[in-house]
C-alpha cells in the first residue's frame, strides 16, 4: 500500500530559504495535507501552503517566512482525509459516472491508508499510526463491517457469495441486453417508445404499429393501396362501378346475415377455416370429426387432463430433464420445469463477450447479471439521464479519459434539425456553454423523442447513438397490433419507407394534416389524377433565398416561372432571359426601375399615391375633393421646362409670369376690372380731394412704404377754415387730426405745451426785471453764455438753501441762506458718481452766520468720502496726521527745526492718551533715568539707569536679542534664576529652576537641590521620543557605554561596559554567562491578563509555565495515565456515569470525549476522587462518530488518551423498516389525498423523530415542477396532504432522516411519482358527439344465438347499433352481442362515458358492459364493470373504472336477450374513458 506520510528535518528543505520538503502522495484537497512541526500541527496559509496536491506523484509542502524548520527539528507531514462526506452520493435514478465511483473508491483508500499510520506510543492508536496493509481479515471481528464501511464500486464479483444478489441490489437502469437470456423479454418489459428501426426485424412490422396517418402517397408503391387502406366508410357508391363488386372486394366480415338470401350459403361458399366453435352446435363434433395431431395444448380446458390420461413416457422428471434434453412432446414435472426455468441445476451465466443462440431459454443467475453489469460500466464508463437537450452537465460526466459515459436524453423540448450531420445547442449546458451532437446524419431529434448520446474527448461535444420514439406512440402502436402484423406481411414497403425515414418524419411532424388529408381522400384522389399538373406546379413555382438557375424540376428556366425570394421577401417572375421583382409579401409592389404602365393605376378614395422617402407627397381624392398635398419637407413646386412657375410654401404661394384668368375670381370678372383700373389711372388728377385721398387711403390700405417721398405736398393736406389760422395739426391717438391753438404766454401758462430742444434760433434771451424792466439775466446768443446782473442771486434748493450772487461789482459769493440746515461743500465726484469734498464751509448756529472751515485730502487711501487734514477753530487749527513744516515752530517749551523736534523742561514728561482704551502711557526723563511709565496706575514698565535695562513686565524679542553681556532673568530683585554667560556662552540654571517645553510642562528638565539628581520629565499626553542613528548613554567619564542603539537598529544593555542584553530582527539575546530571572509564584497566583507566550516559574508545581493564548501550560508537562473505565456502553444519550482509574491525575483536569472523526465533547461533569481516580458524567454522544476515546488533560497541558480497548460506544442508530425507493404502492394520482407512512426502529428503545433532509417532500418552493408540499408528522412518519396538481408524470426524490434521542440518525432515500391525469379516449364517438366513428384501431364484431330470431351488428360513423327480434316460433331464448376488439384501458382512466341515442324492449332486456373475455356465441364474456342487462335510459351514463380494470385489456360489448316475440334495439353515440380529473 502506498505510504501517506513523510518525515523529514528541518535541515532537509530544498528551494528557496530550503522552505520546501516534498511529499509522495496524492489527496483531494489542500485541507487534507497535515504539517506537524516538533509534534506540533500547523495551520494551512498561516504557517506553509500546499503545492500539487492531486497528482500521484505527490506534491510539495512550503513554509511561508518566519515560519522554515531549521536543524534537527522533526517535520512530518501526512493526510488526514475527509471520511464524513463521500465524493459522491447515488440515489436511485441518479447518474453512474466512473470518475464519481473512481472518487469514492480513492477516498476510502485514503482512508484506509491513513487508518494503518506509525506504532502507537502512549496516545490513542489515529489512522495514520496504523501500517500500510497491516489489517486483514484476522484482525476484524464478525458482523462488524456494514454497508457505511463500503466504498461506493468497491465490492466486484469475488466479494459476493452465490444467490447474494436479488433484485433490491440492481440500480435501476442497469441491466442491459447481454444479461438477458433469450426469449425472456415480454411485451410488458418494453418501455413506451423504446423500440426503433434497428431492434425490428425484417417482416416484423404490420399495420398496428403505424402511427395514425404517418403513411402518405411518396410512402406507397404502385398498387400497395388496397382495401385496408381505406378509412371505414370513405367508398360510396359514386366511387364504384356498376358489378364492380365480387368475392375479392368484400371486406372480412362485411357480409352479414341480413345480406344472404334464404338458403343461399352452399358447401362451396363456405373456405376452409370458417367453422369455428360458434357456428357448431354443442355435442356435435366427435372423434371421428377431429384429424390426427390437431389438438394441441390450447385446446385443452384446465385440468381436463388427468394422470389417467398421460402414459409414462410423456413425462419427463427432474432428474430426466437434468440428464439430457426432452424432447418437444414431452411434458415437465413441476420440479423439472421449474429447474429449467431458474436454472437452478447448471448454473449458467453470463460473461463479457458471451454469445448465446436465439433459442437459448435460460435464464441468468444473479451473480451472472452483477458480471455483465460491472463490465458494461467499465465498458461505457457510466449513465448519465437527463431531462431535456438544455440540461447537459457543464463538465464532463467521465472524468476519466472523457468517453464511453451515455447521456440519455428524456425528451427532446424543440426539434432539432442536424447541418452536415451535426445538431448545434446554444446554451445547451448552462448560460454560455454550446453543447454540439455529432454523427446525427439526416435524423431530426424531434420534439417528445429521447435521445442517446455518448461523451466524447471535446468538453459538451457529445457522440449521437440512436433516437428513443415517443412513449406514446408505443402506446399507440400496442393498440392497434393488428395493423402492425398488416405490415409485417408487407415487409418491402417498409424497407422503402425506411430508406426515405427523413419524409416520414416530416409526415410524422404535420400528423395534423395528414389526418385532414385522409378525411379528404376524394380531393386526394383528384389531385392524384392531376399529378401531371401539381408537377408541373412544382416545376415552375419555387421558394429559395437567391435566384434558381433551373425550374423545379431541374430544367431550363421559362418565361413565366414564379419563385418566391426568401431573402426579400418578393414574388419574382421570370421574363425570358432574367428574375423580374414583383410584389412583396406585404402586398407592395417590390423596388423596380424603369417599368412603364399602360393601363390605368386605379386608387379608391383616400388611398394615396406617396412620393418620397418620408411620403412628403401625397395626391388622392378623399371622396369629395382631389388633393395633392405637400406633407414633408421643401415647398411644393410646380414647374416648366425645369423653371419654378407656381411654388407653395407655409405662408402662401409664389407665382413667376402671367396670370391669364378666363371667366371670374371669387365673382368678379378680372378682365372687366382691369379696365377700370386703367381707366383710373387714366383721369387720375392731382386736385383729387382729401376726402378722395381719405377714401382710396383707407379702401386701399397704403402703407408709409408704398407712399413715395414728397409725393403728398402741402396742397394736399388739410387747410381748415380762417378759425384755424395760427393753429397747428395735431395727431390724436389713432383718430383724424385736430387743429390746436399755440399758447404764446410761456409765463402765464402753467403748463406750458414746450417739449424737445428750445433753439433760440440765434437771438438773445432775457430775463427781466418787471418792476424796473432791468435786465437780471440775459443768455448772450453771440457769446453762448449765461449773464447775471450784480445782486442778482441764482438759488439752489427748496428753501432756496444756496444762492450764487456779485455783489456790488466786487466779489463773488457763494452763500447758503440763513435758516438754510446744509453745509457749503467744494469737491467733485469720483467714477462712481459719488461727490468727495475738498472744501468745506460748515455752518454755525444762531443768525451771525458764523462757522468754521474744512480742508479734505481725497485719494486712494483716504475712501470714497475722502479724509479731513485741517479745520479752523475758535483757538487756531487742528490737524489730522503729520505735519511737515517749513522752517521753525515754537510754543512754549516745544521746538521743532529742520525735522528735529526738542522739549526742553525739567523732568520733561510726554503723555499718550488714548480716549477710549486704558491704560494710558507716558515718557518721563528725570534723573538721568529713561522711564516707559504705565500712567494709569504710575508703575513703570521699562528703564535705563546706570548703563542696565531692566524690564519690569514681559520683553518679547521678536527680531533677536543681541548682548554683549551676560543676560539675567531673575524671579525677585536678587534672586538669579537664570543666567547667560556671556564669557562661558553657556545658559545657566540654578537648582529647582525648570526648563519647560510645550503646552504647560509637557516636558520639564531640571536639577533638584532636594537629592542633586538631575531629571528630564515626560509628563504631558504624549512620550518621550529620542532621536537618533547612534544613541549611547555612558558614565559620567565616559569610559563605558551604559545603553547603546547603533545604526544597525539593534539596542544593547551593558553592565559596567559589557553588553549583557540585545534587541534582534526577530526577537531578543541575553548575552553573557551568567542567569535569568523571571516572575514565578504558586499556581493562585497565575496573571489572569497574560497574553501568549508570557512565561513564568511555578513554584507549586516546580515548571517552567509559558501561556498558549488561553491557559498557562507547564514545560515538561505532567504524565497522566488511564488504567480501565467503566460503563463503557452508553445509549448515546447525556448521563452515564462512569468511574476513570489511573494515575498522576490533577486537582482541575478535565475530560473530553474524543470521536473517530478528532471531535472533542466534554464530558457533562468530572470529579476528582484522588490522583489515581476521578468520576464523570458522559455528555450526548452519536453513533457517526463511535466508538469515543477517553481523553485527560492536567491543568498543566499533560493528557493521556485512553487505549482502544476502554473506548466508549454511543448506542445505535435507528434503522429503517420501511424500504427505499417507492412509496406509496404505485403511481399517485394529481390532487389525490396522500395518506402514506414510513417507519424506523431503535435498537435502544428511544423516541424516533422523523425529518426530511432537505426540501422537495415538505417544501412548497416550487411546486409542482421540484416540490410537494406535503406534511410529514416527525412523530408518527405519516405523509400526508394532496399530492401536486402536476402536468406530466413526475418523480419527486427525497431523503428522509429517523433521529432517535441521542442524536443518532440514519437516513433513506425515497420516490414518490405523481401520474398527471391522462387524456380522454374516445373509442367511439359518433358525429353527432363531434367525432367520426371507431377510433384508429378500434373494430366491431358481433355474435350471438338467436334460433327462430334475428339480431346483427353493426357500426358506421354516426352509431353502434345492436338489435334483435324473435319470430314467433318455438320459445327459444336468443342474444345478439356486439362488441369491440380488446382495447387496453390507460392506467389512470377510472371513468367510463357511455351515450345511449336510442333503445327499445319487448320482453326481456338489454343493456352495455366491458367485458375481460371476448364474447363468443351465447356467452357475453366475463364481465368486467358496466350494467349489461340493466335496460338503461337513452342519455350520459357513466361508470367508475376500477384500478383492476386500468392498463388491462377490455371488451366493450352491447348485448340484448329475449325469447318468442321479445325484440330489442340499442344505439350508442359515445363510448370514452378517462381521469376524472381531466375529462
Amino acid at each position: 500500500m502506498a505510504n501517506q506520510q513523510n518525515s523529514y528535518t528541518g535541515s532537509q528543505g530544498t528551494g528557496t530559504n530550503s522552505a520546501d520538503f516534498p511529499f509522495t502522495f496524492p489527496s483531494f484537497t489542500t485541507g487534507e495535507v497535515k504539517v506537524e512541526v516538533d509534534n506540533v500541527v500547523k495551520t494551512l496559509t498561516t504557517h506553509y501552503t500546499v503545492e500539487n496536491y492531486n497528482t500521484t506523484s505527490g506534491g510539495t509542502v512550503r513554509f511561508t517566512a518566519g515560519n522554515i524548520p531549521t536543524g534537527t527539528t522533526p517535520v512530518r507531514i501526512f493526510r488526514q482525509t475527509d471520511v464524513d462526506n463521500p465524493k459522491a452520493t447515488f440515489t436511485a435514478g441518479s447518474s453512474l459516472k466512473a470518475g464519481e465511483i473512481n472518487d469514492n473508491f480513492k477516498q476510502v483508500r485514503h482512508a484506509l491508508q491513513e487508518a494503518i499510520g506509525a506504532a502507537a506510543t502512549d496516545r490513542k492508536v489515529q489512522r495514520f499510526n496504523i501500517e500500510a496493509d497491516s489489517i486483514d481479515g484476522t484482525l476484524i471481528a464478525d458482523d462488524v463491517v456494514d454497508s457505511e464501511h463500503y466504498v461506493a464500486g468497491s465490492i466486484d464479483l469475488e466479494h459476493m457469495s452465490a444467490n447474494s444478489v436479488d433484485s433490491d441490489q440492481y440500480v435501476d437502469g442497469s441491466i442491459d441486453g447481454v444479461h438477458i437470456a433469450n426469449d425472456q423479454i415480454d411485451s410488458q418489459h418494453y418501455a413506451a417508445g423504446s423500440i426503433d428501426l434497428e431492434h425490428m426485424s425484417a417482416n416484423s412490422v404490420d399495420s398496428d404499429q403505424y402511427v395514425d396517418g404517418s403513411i402518405d402517397l411518396i410512402h406507397m408503391s404502385a398498387n400497395s393501396v388496397d382495401s385496408d387502406q381505406y378509412v371505414d366508410g370513405s367508398i360510396d357508391r359514386v366511387h364504384l362501378e356498376a358489378d364492380i363488386i365480387d368475392g375479392t372486394k368484400l371486406a372480412d366480415n362485411a357480409v352479414n346475415s341480413e345480406h344472404y338470401v334464404d338458403g343461399s350459403i352452399d358447401h362451396e361458399h363456405l373456405a376452409n377455416d370458417v367453422i369455428d366453435g360458434d357456428n357448431i352446435q354443442n355435442d356435435v363434433v366427435d372423434s371421428e370429426h377431429i384429424a390426427a395431431g390437431a389438438l394441441d395444448n390450447e385446446h385443452y380446458a384446465a385440468g381436463s387432463i388427468t394422470s389417467d390420461k398421460l402414459s409414462d413416457a410423456t413425462v419427463v422428471t427432474n432428474a430426466e430433464q437434468a440428464a439430457s434434453t426432452p424432447n418437444d412432446t414431452s411434458f415437465f414435472t413441476t420440479a423439472a420445469a421449474e429447474a429449467r426455468y431458474f436454472n437452478a441445476s447448471t448454473g449458467e451465466t453470463i460473461k463479457d463477450g458471451q454469445t448465446f443462440p436465439d433459442n437459448d431459454t435460460t435464464i441468468a443467475t444473479t451473480a451472472a447479471i452483477n458480471d455483465r453489469i460491472i463490465d458494461l460500466v467499465d465498458d461505457v464508463g457510466g449513465f448519465v439521464p437527463i431531462a431535456n437537450e438544455t440540461s447537459f452537465p457543464t463538465s464532463n460526466p467521465d472524468v476519466n479519459n472523457g468517453t464511453g459515459t451515455l447521456v440519455s436524453i428524456k425528451e427532446i423540448s424543440s426539434t432539432r434539425t442536424p447541418s452536415t450531420g451535426t445538431v448545434t445547442i446554444a446554451n445547451g449546458a448552462g448560460t454560455g456553454n454550446t453543447v454540439t451532437i455529432t454523427g446525427c446524419g439526416s435524423t431530426v431529434l424531434t420534439a417528445g423523442f429521447g435521445v442517446i448520446v455518448e461523451t466524447t474527448t471535446t468538453l459538451h461535444t457529445y457522440a449521437f447513438h440512436r433516437l428513443v420514439p415517443k412513449a406514446t406512440e408505443v402506446t399507440t402502436v400496442a393498440g392497434v397490433s393488428g395493423n402492425v402484423t398488416t405490415v409485417a406481411g408487407i415487409a418491402s414497403n417498409v424497407t422503402t419507407v425506411a430508406n426515405n425515414n427523413a419524409n416520414v418524419s416530416t409526415v410524422a411532424g404535420s400528423i395534423t394534416n395528414v389526418n385532414n388529408v385522409g378525411n379528404s381522400i376524394a380531393s386526394v384522389n383528384t389531385a392524384a389524377s392531376n399529378l401531371t399538373s401539381i408537377n408541373k406546379y412544382g416545376d415552375q413555382y419555387q421558394v429559395a433565398s437567391s435566384n434558381p438557375a433551373t425550374d423545379g424540376g431541374g430544367n431550363a428556366l421559362a418565361e413565366g416561372d414564379l419563385y418566391f425570394n426568401t431573402t426579400a421577401n418578393e414574388l419574382k417572375v421570370y421574363n425570358g432571359s432574367q428574375w423580374q421583382g414583383g410584389v412583396t409579401a406585404s402586398g407592395n409592389f417590390a423596388a423596380i426601375t424603369g417599368n412603364t404602365f399602360t393601363g390605368d393605376n386605379v386608387y379608391t378614395d383616400n388611398a394615396k399615391l406617396k412620393l418620397g422617402t418620408g411620403s412628403d407627397l401625397e395626391i388622392f381624392h378623399n371622396a369629395n375633393d382631389s388633393i395633392i398635398n405637400d406633407a414633408g419637407q421643401g415647398d411644393l413646386k410646380i414647374q416648366s421646362g425645369g423653371s419654378t412657375k407656381i411654388q407653395v410654401t407655409s405662408s402662401g404661394a409664389v407665382v413667376t409670369g402671367d396670370i391669364t384668368v378666363t371667366g371670374s375670381v371669387d365673382g368678379r370678372d378680372v378682365a372687366a376690372d382691369g379696365t377700370k383700373l386703367d381707366t383710373v389711372e387714366t383721369n387720375a388728377k392731382d386736385d383729387q380731394t382729401a376726402a378722395e385721398i381719405k377714401t382710396l387711403l383707407q379702401s386701399n390700405k397704403l402703407t408709409n412704404a408704398e407712399i413715395a417721398d414728397e409725393t403728398i405736398t402741402l396742397a394736399k393736406l388739410p387747410h381748415g377754415t380762417s378759425s384755424n389760422n395760427g393753429k397747428f395739426l395735431r395727431a390724436n391717438n389713432g383718430a383724424d387730426p385736430t387743429f390746436e391753438t399755440v399758447n404764446t404766454d410761456l409765463v402765464g401758462d402753467t403748463s406750458p405745451q414746450l417739449g424737445g430742444t428750445l433753439d433760440t434760433n440765434g437771438q438773445d434771451v432775457e430775463f427781466k426785471n418787471s418792476a424796473n424792466n432791468a435786465t437780471s439775466i440775459m443768455y448772450d446768443a453771440s457769446q453762448e453764455r449765461l449773464e447775471v446782473a450784480d445782486n442778482v442771486n441764482i438759488v439752489f434748493g427748496n428753501h432756496p438753501d444756496v444762492a450764487l450772487s456779485y455783489s456790488n461789482g466786487n466779489d463773488f459769493y457763494l452763500t447758503g441762506v440763513y435758516n438754510g440746515s446744509d453745509d457749503i461743500v467744494i469737491g467733485h465726484s469720483n467714477n462712481a458718481g459719488t461727490p468727495i469734498p475738498i472744501i468745506k464751509a460748515i455752518r454755525g448756529s444762531g443768525a451771525s452766520g458764523g462757522g468754521s472751515a474744512e480742508l479734505w485730502w481725497n485719494d486712494a487711501s483716504a475712501g470714497t468720502s475722502g479724509a479731513k487734514k485741517l479745520e479752523t477753530t475758535s483757538s487756531g487749527i487742528s490737524v489730522t496726521g503729520i505735519g511737515a513744516f517749513t522752517g521753525g515752530v515754537s510754543a512754549n517749551a516745544l521746538t521743532t527745526n529742520s525735522g528735529n523736534v526738542t522739549i526742553n523742561s525739567t523732568a520733561p514728561t510726554v503723555s499718550f492718551v488714548d480716549s477710549n482704551e486704558n491704560p494710558d502711557y507716558e515718557i518721563k526723563v528725570d534723573g538721568g533715568t529713561f522711564d516707559i511709565r504705565d500712567s494709569t496706575n504710575n508703575a513703570s514698565k521699562f528703564s535705563i539707569a546706570s548703563g542696565e535695562l531692566n524690564a519690569q513686565s514681559k520683553l518679547n524679542c521678536q527680531a533677536g536679542l543681541d548682548t554683549d553681556g551676560d543676560v539675567q532673568l531673575n524671579s525677585g530683585t536678587t534672586n538669579k534664576n537664570i543666567l547667560f554667560d556671556a564669557s562661558d556662552q553657556a545658559l545657566e540654571f540654578n537648582d529647582d529652576v525648570k526648563a519647560t517645553f510645550g503646552d504647560g510642562t509637557d516636558l520639564v528638565i531640571r536639577h533638584s537641590s532636594s537629592d542633586s539628581n538631575s531629571y528630564i520629565e515626560e509628563s504631558g499626553g504624549g512620550s518621550l521620543v529620542v532621536k537618533s542613528d547612534d544613541f549611547y548613554v555612558q558614565n559620567a567619564g565616559a569610559n563605558h557605554t551604559q545603553i547603546k542603539s547603533d545604526s544597525d537598529a539593534d539596542v544593547e544593555l551593558s553592565h559596567n561596559g559589557t553588553a549583557k542584553f540585545q534587541t534582534t530582527a526577530d526577537g531578543v539575546k541575553v548575552l553573557g554567562t551568567g542567569d535569568i530571572t523571571i516572575p514565578s509564584g504558586n499556581t493562585s497566583q497565575r496573571s489572569g491578563t497574560a497574553s501568549a507566550g508570557s512565561m513564568r516559574y511555578n513554584t507549586q508545581t516546580s515548571q517552567l509555565e509559558i501561556h498558549n493564548g488561553t491557559s498557562w501550560v507547564g514545560v515538561g508537562k505532567s504524565t497522566p495515565q488511564i488504567i480501565s473505565v467503566s460503563n463503557q456502553t452508553t445509549t448515546g444519550v447525556a448521563g452515564t456515569s462512569m468511574v476513570i482509574k489511573g494515575e498522576g491525575f490533577v486537582t482541575g483536569c478535565t475530560v473530553h470525549y474524543v470521536g473517530t472523526d478528532g471531535t472533542n465533547i466534554a464530558a457533562q461533569s468530572v470529579t476528582f476522587n484522588s490522583s489515581t481516580q476521578l468520576t464523570i458524567t458522559s455528555p450526548a454522544l452519536t453513533v457517526a462518530k463511535a466508538p469515543y476515546a477517553i481523553k485527560v488533560t492536567n491543568p498543566d497541558g499533560g493528557l493521556i488518551i485512553a487505549a482502544p480497548e476502554v473506548e466508549v460506544t454511543a448506542g445505535s442508530a435507528p434503522n429503517w423498516t420501511t424500504a427505499a425507493g417507492q412509496l406509496g404502492g404505485g403511481a399517485i394520482q394529481k390532487n389525490a389525498a396522500v395518506n402514506i407512512t414510513v417507519a424506523a426502529s431503535d435498537a435502544d428503545g428511544q423516541a424516533i423523530t422523523y425529518t426530511e433532509h432537505g426540501s422537495v417532500l415538505t417544501s412548497n418552493a416550487n411546486t409542482p415542477a421540484s416540490t410537494m408540499n406535503l406534511s410529514l408528522n416527525s412523530s408518527t412518519g405519516v405523509i400526508s396532504g394532496t399530492s401536486p396538481n402536476v402536468t406530466a408524470d413526475t418523480t419527486y426524490n427525497f431523503t428522509l432522516r429517523a433521529t432517535d434521542t441521542a442524536t443518532n440518525y440514519t437516513d433513506r432515500n425515497f420516490y414518490i411519482i405523481v401520474q398527471a391525469a391522462p387524456p380522454p379516449s374516445y373509442w367511439f364517438r359518433g358525429t353527432s358527439q363531434g367525432g367520426n366513428g371507431l377510433a384508429s384501431g378500434v373494430t366491431w364484431s358481433h355474435t350471438g344465438y338467436y334460433p327462430n330470431a334475428t339480431g346483427g351488428s353493426n357500426a358506421n360513423a354516426d352509431r353502434l347499433y345492436n338489435y334483435g327480434q324473435g319470430n314467433s316460433g318455438t320459445y327459444a331464448g336468443f342474444r345478439q352481442t356486439g362488441y369491440t376488439n380488446g382495447i387496453t384501458i390507460p392506467v389512470g382512466h377510472d371513468r367510463c362515458d357511455i351515450y345511449i341515442s336510442s333503445i327499445a324492449r319487448y320482453n326481456y332486456s338489454n343493456g352495455n358492459q366491458w367485458t375481460s373475455t371476448q364474447p363468443s356465441g351465447n356467452s357475453t364474456g366475463t364481465g368486467a364493470f358496466g350494467n349489461l342487462m340493466s335496460n338503461p335510459s337513452t342519455g350520459l351514463h357513466t361508470y367508475t373504472i376500477p384500478s383492476a380494470d386500468q392498463g388491462q385489456v377490455r371488451y366493450f360489448i352491447m348485448s340484448g336477450y329475449a325469447g318468442q316475440n321479445g325484440s330489442w334495439s340499442q344505439e350508442v353515440t359515445l363510448v370514452k374513458t378517462y381521469n376524472q380529473n381531466n375529462p
